[in-house]
């Protein structure tokens, strides 16, 4: 891990480096897994009281965190973002999805099987590794 004084070298924003964030992604996620130590909270616990759209924004962060703690990019940020953003639920902009910022072909399937199932299958599969 770099040295404390290095991780914001260069960045007028203050902004650690990436290889900091990755290096804490994967060590946190390392002891997680030693001691069996859940790194998101379970949606069931959340799922029957948040609204669509905010149930769909804190799956696809989940997605974007996982990704990432496996030093993977994710456009699943983004996306979550962007829903954040709408005043309206996402059920009534079903076949325009992809016109959303940072909602592509796949990540709009995602959302789908969230708002259609309430679950999301790719996100249970990382839940498991």
């Amino acid at each position: 891990m770099e040295e404390y004084p290095s991780i914001y070298k260069g960045n007028r924003w203050g902004e650690a480096i990436g290889e900091y964030c990755s290096s804490i992604n994967q060590r946190f996620e390392g002891i997680a897994k030693k001691y069996r130590i859940p790194i998101r909270i379970p949606v069931s616990l959340f799922k029957d009281i948040l609204s669509e759209n905010d149930l769909v924004v804190v799956i696809l962060e989940h997605i974007d965190y996982f990704l990432k703690m496996e030093g993977k990019s994710s456009p699943y940020g983004y996306g979550a973002y962007s829903i954040s953003q709408l005043k309206e639920p996402l059920s009534t902009m079903r076949g325009d999805l992809q016109k959303l910022k940072g909602i592509g072909r796949v990540t709009e399937g995602i959302v789908m099987e969230i708002l259609e199932t309430g679950r999301s299958s790719y996100y249970e599969k990382l839940l498991r590794r």
